[in-house]
């Protein structure tokens, strides 16, 4: 027997009646997340270069972020229970904007890798945890396929802005 999404939160397959109001908190905040993780990584070579790292040296910095990216997914299953699915998609939000001090303020190579290990825990932890909020509310198809659409347009009006900027 396959166990899907719905199976894993205990929860029956989507009806038919769905209230939009129930995908708008998750949706928002998992957008927020894309958003700022498009926005402030846009930057984040050039800003690990100015500080005098080598062309070659930026992969490991950038290879960090991408592994503090997918790590909190390994402990999403606790974090669920505790704090909870919406709490931690906040925390996550949090982190995310708490990152833009660190790397916009930063001069220095420790201060990028922090403020990128932030920057990406908190990605992970908002779209993770949001994903898990939307299915909650069990929505249909059409509802996951507009969630996903705008969290693809809110990295690209991220990475807009911070090309502008």
């Amino acid at each position: 027997m396959f166990w899907g999404p719905h199976e894993a939160l205990g929860v029956a397959s989507p009806s038919r009646a769905y209230d939009l109001r129930e995908a708008f908190a998750p949706t928002i905040v998992a957008a927020a997340a894309w958003f700022g993780m498009s926005a402030l990584m846009l930057a984040a070579p050039s800003a690990i270069l100015s500080c005098g790292i080598p062309a070659a040296g930026v992969a490991g910095f950038l290879a960090w972020h991408v592994v503090a990216m997918y790590a909190p997914g390994f402990g999403m299953g606790v974090l669920a229970r505790f704090p909870g699915i919406k709490a931690t998609a906040l925390i996550g939000l949090a982190l995310v904007i708490a990152s833009r001090p660190l790397l916009g303020g930063a001069s220095e190579a420790f201060g990028i890798a922090l403020g990128l290990v932030v920057l990406a825990i908190g990605w992970s932890l908002a779209t993770a945890a949001s994903s898990l909020w939307l299915q909650q509310a069990n929505p249909p198809r059409f509802v996951l396929a507009l969630h996903d659409l705008l969290l693809l347009l809110s990295a690209l009006a991220g990475a807009f802005l911070a090309a502008r900027l």
